[in-house]
């Protein structure tokens, strides 16, 4: 196939990125919700999600790679070209921190929505660490991850 040949069903490069990043974060998250049924507490659901997220991109670099690194330099993923997508996948986030809460698994008095971000933004740089450098291991540090958003860095 002739390098142009690919513009005959996108626009552009950031078409195809765009509409890669979309059809596979789709696919990912309704994955993702099959995986968390399965669960019985919010925070095994948390694992589920923080390890699902690392471990998809971990064992699949090319897909890192245009989550990471491509879609940023996209306009229209900055604009918001994929915002649906990503309240999606933050809506199922919240929803299991909202559960977390009624269940008397997580305090009461913080807000999911800026949680669910707090969460996606710590697995989102320690992925574009990993895209960048390849020193850690992803599935390896879901823990330490998970350790940090429950227990924050309070004092005892």
């Amino acid at each position: 196939m002739a390098d142009g040949t690919i513009y005959i069903y996108f626009e552009s490069k950031e078409d195809l990125i765009l509409s890669i990043f979309k059809e596979k974060i789709g696919a990912w998250i309704d994955e993702l919700k099959k995986k968390l049924e399965a669960c019985k507490s919010a925070k095994e659901k948390l694992r589920v999600i923080v390890d699902t997220h690392f471990r998809t991109l971990y064992e699949n670099p090319h897909l890192a790679q245009i989550v990471q690194i491509e879609l940023r330099a996209c306009s229209a993923f900055m604009r918001g070209g994929s915002a649906p997508e990503m309240r999606r996948y933050l809506k199922v986030i919240e929803e299991v921190l909202r559960e977390g809460k009624e269940k008397g698994e997580f305090r009461r008095d913080f807000s999911e929505w800026l949680a669910a971000r707090a969460l996606l933004g710590i697995m989102d740089e320690m992925t574009t660490i990993w895209v960048l450098r390849k020193k850690l291991q992803l599935p390896a540090i879901v823990d330490g991850v998970l350790d940090i958003f429950y227990n924050g860095i309070g004092g005892v």
